[in-house]
């Protein structure tokens, strides 16, 4: 197994994107991207691991785009994505029938567009909360040539250092069907468009009882894979800490990820979900550090032994390998490791201000 000496260059590279929506000003609850952007700071502050923010729209519209990019850089941080959020009724409508409501659907994702190149921003999510109520409805094949047609609007107008993030909507309880509805779709459309759009994934939404590792490693061999929200699957929604319900899941996702590059510069954008059972900044915080531990894991797994362990067709050799990474107690590392980068001890507290918001004890030290 590799030392953490040798894995400390490559964590360094480590990065979290925090969604605005994780932060709600007290105690009227109303979303001000200004004030999410100062959480975000408090965040990386106390971890350094969340440089950059997720802006939706139009819940983040700001009048002066400008302003809010140099808070963000006074603050430390900055707007990395904005998600078009298409659950109004009025922002739907990419591969509708009717022009005038392609128009006019094309028209908010052009609004995004601009708000992420004002902010200096680099990704642009599309979230299609779309689909038909029906069977036959729409012919379904017209809709995917319709929808060809208004990501390639889109895809046109990126800057040489954009991208576009297509993720799919794989159900809704209003819709007979959606049109993204998996990551197969996604990758279609993405490769029709070019090396400048990539597909989203996240670990709660996808097929029930299919590991999503391995679509993870599908897109990463395709290189298509782009970003990934982390989620906990058992909800299948934003509820809890990430790696609260299966750590596992999240270490074998981020070993896959390590496993194809992704965890470079450039590579694979990680991002959080709120966490309303621990809202704000502990549980952003909280969750952060469990990315990051779980990394740790996957950068230590002993790559040329496992590989040894698989070509020779030694079954249970190799998963004693890959899970004694897991089981490696890491946090005495990690502590050293923000110690070295004086950043405090106990990130959690630090960033609450409050001394029991912390990590609930402080691990064993090594060789204690």
């Amino acid at each position: 197994m590799p030392a953490f000496d040798d894995i400390a260059p490559l964590l360094a590279h480590l990065s979290v994107e925090l969604p605005s929506r994780a932060f709600v000003a007290e105690p009227t609850g109303r979303r001000d991207p200004f004030a999410a952007l100062a959480d975000v700071a408090r965040v990386h502050e106390a971890t350094g691991l969340t440089p950059t923010a997720a802006l939706d729209l139009p819940r983040d519209a700001v009048r002066d785009p400008g302003a809010l990019r140099r808070h963000a850089a006074d603050l430390g941080v900055s707007v990395g994505t904005v998600v078009c959020d298409s659950a109004r009724e009025e922002h739907r409508g990419l591969a509708h029938p009717d022009p005038r409501v392609r128009r006019r659907a094309r028209d908010h994702h052009f609004r995004c567009l601009d708000l992420l190149t004002e902010i200096g921003g680099h990704d642009l999510v599309v979230h299609l909360a779309d689909g038909t109520h029906h069977p036959g409805q729409d012919d379904l094949r017209a809709r995917q040539d319709r929808l060809v047609e208004s990501l390639a609007a889109l895809r046109e107008r990126l800057t040489d250092d954009q991208r576009l993030v297509l993720r799919p909507w794989t159900a809704d309880p209003a819709l007979y069907q959606t049109d993204v509805p998996d990551w197969g779709t996604c990758f279609a459309h993405c490769a029709a468009l070019g090396e400048r759009a990539v597909v989203g994934l996240d670990s709660g939404q996808h097929a029930p009882g299919a590991p999503v590792e391995s679509v993870v490693a599908q897109l990463l061999r395709l290189g298509k894979l782009g970003a990934f929200g982390l989620r906990p699957r058992p909800l299948a929604d934003d509820d809890l800490i990430v790696g609260t319900a299966d750590s596992s899941q999240l270490f074998r996702i981020l070993h896959e990820i390590v496993r194809g590059g992704g965890h470079r510069p450039g590579g694979v954008a990680l991002a959080l979900d709120p966490c309303p059972v621990e809202p704000g900044v502990v549980g952003q915080v909280r969750s952060v550090l469990t990315v990051q531990e779980m990394t740790a894991r996957a950068l230590l797994v002993d790559r040329e032994a496992l590989d040894a362990a698989q070509r020779s067709g030694d079954v249970l050799g190799a998963h004693e390998i890959f899970m004694a990474a897991f089981h490696t107690d890491v946090r005495p590392w990690l502590a050293d490791w923000r110690a070295h980068r004086g950043l405090p001890a106990d990130p959690a507290a630090a960033a609450s201000g409050h001394p029991g918001a912390g990590l609930g004890g402080t691990p064993a030290r090594r060789g204690a």
